[in-house]
């Protein structure tokens, strides 16, 4: 993805804010924080604003070398008190560039290297009555780039306001986690194709037998994660070796309903050897390719996916199709996605008139993805959403349609198939508060992370305008400082007792086919009752 298909959000990510009550001093030096000892070996963490902070945790050993597609080995244990204080490897990827990430929040700082399997832990200083509810984030970027350790993801606000340790998560990706090697190979590579996943299974092993050094409650684990994070947490409540490591789910802009199919990962992986002259099944020549030779591979591969496989063992089954996996029975949902997501995604469309419905059809083909490679399908879309939604402007339908089409109807299928399984219960929303750039009117694709985090900036914004003025003159009343403070608050209730309810909103009814209850997150969060219904048939049967 380019700047304008991942960062547009950004826009009015850092328009998000945080109440003075939970605002921290950035200038506010840390101190040396406790000293935790886990099964390897014990870490020297860092004491910033009334949180202990530790990062860099190692929870699985360097994937490089005899380790490349290999699933996650356990790291080496150490004597004495290691460093704590500084974040691990991101994992290879195109990261920063002077084109892409414009913002410092979005970078991750530290060297990236297949020695990438690290985590970090946040944990309020203040006593607490009991173990403390566990939030394992996911971080997104798809399955090809980002980091647990970016700025926007920093667990300090979330893990004191809500009063649970937060972890966030490294782990392989692009080609050195989701490289089908395995047709030719032995057993050992039998999941190369999902070695990224199985990293998150062994982070979620680690934050099992060793969270509770750091006040966490193993019992009581929630994995959370936005857009390419999303998805990971729908995959990984298909994965057998997932069961248990868990026990709720919230999947935000990221509902995803399958995985590739083997055949697919057969045939990326024939690329991958070709580009070397290798023959297929000649993994051990291949992990002696160098990493950037390797990551260079991957870019030249156009079209080619690296993604979670079905692959008969890790991935025994299709995910969530046709219905809700097995694993998934017992185990509470919260999924949702933003109003406008494909807003970050059209480029300058977003910006500019569409002149007539021969232009609309034709962007509605280019952006609406397979579902709609018919004209005649795309036209008929057009005609029922004027229908239902006459005040919208061809391009705000552009944006509407292609969300509905994609992360509406994904979580609307997440939310239906766990409840017809009869289990634990999912709960749906939307988020829909809109930033004041590009005219007032988007709530883009990961304008939620920052209101989950309580993080901001108040430096540019993406379209080069003051984001402190902007948003205090489009939010005199300082609606989006309420609207993240209750959004922390929902999240961490769901993660203590498995309902996202609160007072302050109010009741939050799970999903059912008859009501289909959304809770709209906006300046003032409401429960609406079959949301968009007028069109939820047709972009269901699309």
């Amino acid at each position: 993805m380019q700047r304008r298909e991942f960062l547009l959000a950004t826009a009015g990510l850092y328009l998000a804010g945080q109440s003075t009550a939970m605002a921290a001093n950035p200038d506010t030096p840390a101190v040396a924080g406790p000293i935790v000892a886990t099964r390897y070996g014990k870490l020297q963490g860092r004491t910033r604003n009334g949180v202990n902070i530790w990062k860099g945790i190692a929870y699985g050993a360097d994937t490089g070398g005899g380790n490349r597609f290999l699933p996650p080995q356990r790291p080496a244990t150490w004597r004495g008190v290691r460093d704590a204080g500084s974040y691990g490897h991101p994992a290879p990827q195109v990261y920063r560039s002077p084109t892409t990430f414009a913002y410092p929040a979005w970078v991750d700082a530290e060297t990236q290297s297949e020695d990438c399997l690290c985590l970090n832990v946040w944990a309020a200083t203040a006593p607490a009555s009991g173990p403390r509810p566990v939030m394992v984030w996911f971080h997104g970027g798809g399955y090809s780039r980002g980091s647990g350790g970016l700025p926007i993801y920093e667990g300090s606000h979330l893990a004191q306001q809500g009063d649970v340790v937060v972890v966030t998560v490294n782990h392989r990706l692009n080609i050195f986690g989701y490289a089908h090697v395995t047709k030719g190979a032995d057993d050992r590579f039998a999941s190369a194709g999902n070695a990224g996943q199985l990293d998150l299974i062994a982070a979620l092993e680690w934050v099992r037998d060793n969270i509770a050094g750091f006040g966490g409650d193993a019992g009581n684990v929630t994995i959370f994660g936005e857009s390419g994070g999303g998805a990971k947490v729908s995959t990984l409540l298909g994965m057998p070796g997932a069961k248990g490591l868990f026990h709720k789910a919230i999947v935000q802009s990221g509902a995803s309903t399958e995985v590739l199919a083997t055949e697919q990962g057969d045939g990326v992986a024939e690329r991958v050897f070709a580009h070397f002259g290798l023959k297929p099944g000649e993994v051990a020549k291949l992990q002696k390719v160098p990493t950037a030779a390797l990551h260079d591979c991957f870019l030249q591969l156009t079209g080619a996916q690296f993604a979670p496989i079905l692959d008969g063992k890790a991935i025994p089954q299709q995910t969530w199709t046709p219905a809700a996996p097995p694993y998934a029975h017992d185990i509470p949902l919260l999924v949702g996605n933003t109003t406008d997501e494909t807003a970050a995604f059209i480029d300058k469309v977003m910006l500019e008139a569409i002149p007539d419905d021969t232009a609309l059809v034709a962007k509605l083909q280019r952006y609406g993805g397979k579902r709609l490679s018919q004209a005649e399908q795309a036209m008929a879309l057009v005609t029922l959403y004027r229908s239902q939604m006459p005040g919208l402007t061809r391009t705000q339908m552009l944006v509407r349609i292609t969300t509905d089409l994609g992360m509406w109807r994904n979580s609307l299928t997440l939310a239906e198939r766990q409840h017809a399984a009869g289990g634990a219960p999912a709960y749906l929303y939307e988020f829909a508060w809109t930033t004041p750039c590009f005219g007032s009117q988007w709530a883009l694709h990961a304008l939620d992370i920052p209101f989950t985090f309580g993080n901001h900036d108040i430096g540019k914004s993406w379209d080069e305008q003051d984001s402190q003025a902007l948003r205090d003159a489009a939010d005199p009343a300082g609606h989006y400082r309420r609207l993240s403070e209750q959004m922390m608050a929902m999240w961490t209730t769901f993660a203590r007792t498995g309902n996202p309810a609160i007072a302050a909103v109010g009741d939050w009814p799970a999903y059912t086919p008859e009501h289909r209850h959304t809770m709209v997150l906006n300046g003032q969060p409401h429960l609406m009752k079959a949301l968009r219904e007028g069109v939820r048939a047709a972009i269901m049967a699309v």
